[in-house]
């Protein structure tokens, strides 16, 4: 496939901000998300979808709201990364994809919805859950607002809900399981099954302290 022109000089990133939104984000854009952060247009080391979804969950939780400038650069890595877009108009609707999802997950985490799903991959040997790229990209929204976060790791049962997270996306807290015997598939799996309700208590103790 012919490789597309990279833009040099891109449009001015757009604000993205968790605003409602009156049609929910789908399946088919969530899909075409996604693979466009899988495509050779996107720098080697930018986020998936999984990892994308778990950061934008974490700013959407977070007590503090996040600048647009400080968090979108991350979603393609470091050093002033960015995808080599074939467009302005590509570039605006990919945009626009991160901020209809971030809405999505904001909107749903603010109603207190049931409807709360962590995007994520289902390894094909053993159909389990894979949490560890979610739980990456969340980890890099808390550390990005540390800050922030502080009075919910104070807090010890908040503190021990958040541990699983943050452990499945560190390697010496991986390694350590392993070593103590945990199987790291099946230990990954229940954390996932775990998410939904870890971000529902995060998402009830900053309505409590507000």
């Amino acid at each position: 496939m012919a490789a597309l022109d990279c833009i040099t000089e891109m449009d001015p990133v757009m604000t993205l901000s968790p605003s409602p939104i009156s049609v929910p984000f789908t399946d088919d854009e969530l899909d075409e998300l996604a693979d466009f952060l899988d495509s050779d247009l996107v720098p080697t080391e930018a986020m998936d979808i999984s990892m994308l979804h778990g950061f934008l969950t974490a700013l959407a939780l977070s007590p503090e709201p996040a600048a647009t400038e400080t968090w979108y650069p991350m979603i393609w890595g470091e050093d002033d990364a960015a995808p080599e877009f074939s467009s302005a108009t590509q570039q605006a609707h990919v945009e626009s994809l991160v901020q209809r999802l971030f809405a999505q997950i904001a909107n749903t985490i603010d109603q207190s919805l049931p409807s709360f799903e962590p995007v994520l991959y289902v390894d094909d040997a053993d159909k389990l859950d894979v949490a560890r790229p979610w739980c990456f990209g969340f980890s890099q929204g808390v550390w990005l607002q540390e800050e922030a976060w502080a009075p919910l790791f104070e807090d010890d049962t908040l503190g021990a809900l958040l541990d699983p997270i943050l452990d499945c996306a560190d390697d010496e807290a991986r390694a350590a399981l392993e070593k103590a015997g945990e199987d790291l598939t099946a230990w990954e799996h229940e954390v996932a099954a775990a998410l939904p309700d870890i971000v529902a208590e995060i998402q009830t103790f900053l309505h409590r302290k507000s």
